[in-house]
């Protein structure tokens, strides 16, 4: 038999197209957790897989306490059934945070920090925000920060997501640093109390996740 520990929960909230499923993948695959993307809110029994509930209805999740909440209950059903340390990579929980502290409480909130800059010329190439009235992505109050153009938008909602995550996270991880310098990443990870296994790292670490299509960007913030 062997001794463990009381069960761990990690959320790594982030703004989007800042390497949440790459990490996922490599905790999954070199760390002592079980690494998973975007899971809670889109939690599905074994008998259905369809497409993503962040995927087709994200804004009324955001926008309907009661829907948020039985997600998340679910989700923390499955989660609290399972005997190993969890460690999820989300970019839709920024958004629904006073539902996730409530249904998570003891877990360990962490800020995956990407450039502003990065991530805007990241979500422009990927047409988000590209007309007002965006009904895929998170919700935003653009007029309340006049946020007249697409390169406006995509800055507003990096900022607003960002501010979110840092009034609740215990910690910050750089997200360049991450993906670049192995040993910030052993170092960063280990000291959220989270074994890393270099052999089994080293196999993931390096891999390309959800690059973007093209190579054009802008300059939103010159």
């Amino acid at each position: 038999e062997h001794w463990r520990g009381d069960k761990k929960i990690y959320f790594f909230l982030s703004t989007a197209r800042s390497s949440s499923k790459w990490l996922s993948e490599v905790l999954n695959t070199g760390t002592s957790c079980r690494g998973e993307h975007e899971f809670t809110l889109n939690y599905q029994t074994d008998e259905y897989h369809g497409l993503k509930n962040t995927q087709t209805n994200f804004q009324e999740i955001q926008t309907s306490n009661a829907l948020a909440r039985r997600l998340m209950l679910a989700s923390a059903e499955y989660i609290g059934s399972q005997h190993y340390d969890w460690a999820e990579c989300n970019v839709y929980l920024p958004h629904t945070l006073r539902h996730l502290q409530a249904t998570f409480p003891n877990a360990k909130l962490i800020h995956l920090k990407r450039r502003t800059q990065d991530v805007v010329n990241s979500l422009i190439n990927r047409n988000w925000y590209d007309t007002p009235n965006d009904y895929i992505h998170p919700i935003v109050d653009f007029d309340r920060y006049n946020a007249k153009s697409q390169i406006q938008r995509c800055l507003t909602y990096v900022e607003d997501t960002n501010t979110n995550i840092s009034r609740t996270a215990c910690a910050t991880l750089c997200q360049n640093k991450l993906v670049t310098d192995l040993e910030y990443f052993k170092r960063e990870i280990e000291g959220l109390g989270i074994a890393v296994y270099p052999r089994l790292v080293a196999k993931v670490y390096h891999q390309l996740i959800n690059k973007n299509k093209t190579e054009s960007y802008t300059s939103p913030l010159d």
